[in-house]
């Protein structure tokens, strides 16, 4: 027969034929999340390798190796500015194809469009001032050892 649906806290708890109980689906739920954490720390772990990486490259290769990864950087940080100016011109067509769509009475969720834009842009900054906070960071270690 057809399978019935167990609502809890506003989710079904249905997983193919199977119908879950709260313990289940709140067992299904925590599993899910430790696996999204589980995923986040191997990327985190990844990126610590990594920075543990170039600091012993620095160390070992002296200062032509960090001058090479200043140079590096700043290639890095140019091509996330140009990136950041294409999403800025992305962000104004968006907003003029919004207001377009708002005047002519087509779009009901122009906002949401926007903030989901506005968020991306923020994130793309965000990255952006990292890597400049990252690139001074690099530029007084080098006028440190130089």
């Amino acid at each position: 027969g057809a399978a019935a649906a167990v609502v809890v806290e506003g989710e079904t708890n249905v997983v193919g034929a199977a119908i879950l109980s709260p313990r289940e689906h709140s067992l299904r739920r925590k599993y899910e999340e430790r696996n999204k954490l589980a995923d986040e720390l191997q990327q985190s772990l990844l990126d610590l390798k990594s920075d543990v990486e170039i600091c012993q490259s620095l160390l070992l290769g002296g200062s032509q190796a960090l001058v090479a990864y200043v140079k590096n950087m700043k290639a890095k940080k140019a091509q996330m500015e140009e990136e950041l100016d294409q999403l800025r011109q992305m962000w104004d067509n968006h907003e003029r194809e919004i207001a377009d769509l708002e005047h002519s009475g087509e779009c009901a969720t122009a906002g949401d469009v926007g903030a989901v834009a506005l968020e991306e842009a923020r994130l793309v900054e965000e990255d952006e001032e990292v890597l400049g906070d990252f690139l001074e960071w690099t530029k007084k270690r080098v006028s440190y050892y130089s």
